[in-house]
């Protein structure tokens, strides 16, 4: 109760009552302002809450982050007949602005890939389109629960989010790939083992040989590779499908058009066994003159000691001299390591942070017939200190310069760890250049 003027006499009286006492005026009781700012207040809270939720609604049906937005990633160990033969780190980045980046590259190498292009996705359908080396491409990925699969759906090479609990980490067979003719010249120079086919479009019998090839690879250790014709007017080959099998940068074996599986199998066991015997012949010889060398050295001992004894008056320039024979292979140029810096480098991306904790190398001319290919093969740790979601690499730069303090190589160092692990690898890099002082430059990637 509260006490209000009579509007018409003006006397105070209470709030309650229906007439004036004083003039029995009717009286009209105005509602409390507090009460009135009390209910306002609400209703607009109400709308508040109201208008809060609305946007809420919107920004889920129509902002809500899609779940292909964001990081994939995997670290792949490719192997050939049960043999690890080079690691692989690859990843996608999708933005909700219809762009995404690519980048990859393999443990070791100095070349890294980076694509940027479009995208559409449908239903877990992702149609990617880019651009590279002036040409446009398409490729279409699919995800599947946590993976995005790479080529088809039946999802042996995929992607894993960076948010996802599963592991990234995959093991592929390696898959016979086209090289160029440079690349064919190259395995010859450097002295390697290889199965190359000269193959070309529209050709038939050059795609049966292909699927004997794939089993080939599936079987047997030796790199196989395809040389399509016409991509270079240096290939003087007519007939396809052609196939060098190269043992030590030499052509042991020169096939000319398709086989069975069988035939060609048979073609290349001859040539593994035929070296394995070449191998058993030289060891042996190289053994039985040996023994017949230290049987000769041994007579000639026995003999110089007779003569020595019985013939002590005898004039020693009587003896021959001993011939000096020269030296079978000249000497390669002396090559070193001045200067190694960058240990104790700390690599950060993603909110993971590593630390590359030891090098350690060799170094030599390897071929007496390229005295200027330098071979660098080292062995290095590195720890991972903080990890974000299931990013399990760490990556450094390898530089290394010649006395003038110029690059002659630039690669990569990659290591696949956990947390709070040390991470231990091993790799080689092989260069040409006729420098004999180098130094190392280890850095954060």
């Amino acid at each position: 109760m509260a006490m209000i003027k009579c509007r018409e006499c003006g006397s105070n009286i209470s709030d309650t009552t229906k007439k004036c006492i004083h003039c029995g005026a009717k009286v009209i009781v105005k509602k409390d302002g507090t009460k009135g700012n009390n209910t306002t207040k609400i209703i607009i809270a109400i709308g508040v809450i109201i208008a809060i939720a609305a946007i809420g609604i919107m920004v889920f049906i129509f902002g809500k982050k899609k779940y292909y937005e964001g990081l994939w990633q995997h670290a792949v160990s490719w192997s050939k007949a049960g043999k690890v033969t080079r690691e692989s780190y690859a990843s996608f980045t999708f933005d909700k602005d219809g762009t995404f980046s690519y980048h990859g590259v393999a443990n070791g190498e100095e070349k890294q890939v980076f694509i940027n292009g479009t995208f559409t996705e449908n239903n877990g359908v992702i149609n990617i389109n880019y651009n590279e080396d002036g040409k446009n491409y398409s490729e279409t990925l699919y995800i599947d629960g946590d993976k995005l699969c790479v080529g088809n759906k039946d999802c042996k090479d995929y992607y894993v989010k960076s948010t996802s609990k599963m592991s990234n980490s995959l093991f592929l067979v390696e898959e016979i790939q086209y090289i160029t003719y440079d690349d064919y010249q190259n395995i010859l120079y450097n002295n390697n083992d290889a199965i190359v086919a000269f193959v070309q479009d529209n050709c038939p019998s050059c795609d049966d040989f292909k699927k004997v090839l794939d089993e080939v690879n599936d079987k047997y250790s030796i790199a196989i590779y395809l040389v399509n014709i016409k991509d270079d007017t240096r290939i003087k080959i007519s007939s396809t499908p052609t196939t060098h099998i190269i043992k030590n940068g030499k052509i042991v074996n020169n096939v000319v058009g398709g086989r069975t599986y069988e035939e060609f199998t048979g073609i290349l066991n001859n040539v593994l066994s035929e070296e394995t015997k070449e191998s058993e012949t030289k060891s042996n010889t190289s053994k039985s003159s040996e023994t017949s060398k230290n049987t000769t050295n041994n007579s000639e001992v026995k003999n110089n000691t007779a003569t020595n004894s019985n013939s002590s008056s005898n004039n020693s320039s009587s003896n021959p001299a001993p011939e000096t024979s020269a030296p079978a292979t000249q000497s390669l140029p002396s090559v070193s390591i001045s200067n190694v810096s960058g240990i104790g480098s700390v690599y950060k991306e993603y909110g993971t942070t590593c630390t590359l904790d030891s090098f350690n190398y060799t170094v030599s001319r390897p071929y007496s017939t390229s005295p200027k290919t330098v071979k660098i093969e080292y062995n290095y740790t590195a720890t991972m200190t903080e990890q974000k979601g299931d990013w399990k690499w760490c990556k450094f730069r390898l530089k290394v310069y010649d006395g003038n303090n110029i690059l002659v190589k630039n690669a990569s160092l990659f290591s696949d760890m956990s947390l709070n692990e040390t991470a231990y690898n091993t790799n080689s890099i092989i260069f040409e250049n006729d420098g004999s002082v180098y130094s190392i430059k280890l850095e954060s990637e």
